[in-house]
């Protein structure tokens, strides 16, 4: 499809439908990246070969004082994650929505 992006090669409706879907998976991402680390952590996730921040964050409870940067890389790591997606989910929202749009447009000429 010369001259087509994604959503020009979409029909309307789908189109219509195709924004609220993005933010809420992006949003939705970030709830199941949150609910993973927090189950692993409480020992109810992943078993134990495989990696998990909330079970890495477990592991180093006892660590706490003497090796702290066991506990703080696993934890910028989790919030990182969520906060970039819940960035990104927001983003596309904005980005995606007519009337959110027509008024960053107002902004601009208003500068």
């Amino acid at each position: 499809m010369p001259g087509g992006g994604v959503l020009s090669s979409v029909s309307p409706p789908a189109a219509d439908i195709l924004q609220p879907v993005l933010a809420q998976a992006t949003i939705g991402v970030a709830g199941a990246i949150l609910a993973e680390s927090t189950l692993s952590f409480l020992g109810l996730g992943v078993l134990a070969p495989a990696p998990s921040w909330g079970a890495m964050l477990n592991d180093a409870r006892c660590h706490l004082f003497d090796a702290r940067h066991m506990v703080v890389f696993p934890a910028l790591a989790v919030m990182m994650a969520v906060l970039s997606f819940n960035l990104l989910g927001d983003a596309w929202r904005d980005w995606l929505d007519p009337r959110t749009r027509s008024q960053m447009a107002a902004q601009e000429l208003s500068r």
